[in-house]
């Protein structure tokens, strides 16, 4: 026997799981095919799904915001990385490789004095 469900229902079951598939999908007792299936053939329910993971996004930003204020310093560490880039908090990695053989190194001059998006 197919059980088929409305939009609304969808939509309920796509809200109440934050937007994730297969928490929806087991909302409503389909496979989590039938729910990729059945947002692909709908756009408001695909809008629906990205309405609810942007404000799970609000969410986690919140729950960052505050334990950068309560001074957790993974919390500092991490929105430094991620949003400090301009002010330079890079992670940087370095890579050593050992070499075997000849090395070439080809260095041009350029005049870039005519090129005013270069100054």
């Amino acid at each position: 026997m197919t059980v088929s469900h409305t939009v609304a229902e969808y939509a309920l079951a796509i809200r109440e799981s934050k937007g994730l598939v297969s928490h929806a999908a087991r909302r409503l007792g389909v496979t989590d095919e039938a729910m990729r299936q059945r947002l692909l053939r709908s756009p408001s329910l695909q809008q629906i799904r990205a309405e609810a993971r942007e404000a799970m996004l609000d969410v986690a930003e919140s729950s960052l915001f505050q334990r950068v204020e309560e001074g957790e310093s993974w919390a500092v560490v991490f929105y430094l990385k991620t949003q400090g880039r301009d002010r330079g908090y890079v992670e940087r990695s370095e890579e050593h490789r050992a070499v075997t053989g000849d090395i070439r190194i080809r260095i041009e001059a350029v005049d870039d004095r005519g090129d005013p998006a270069l100054r």
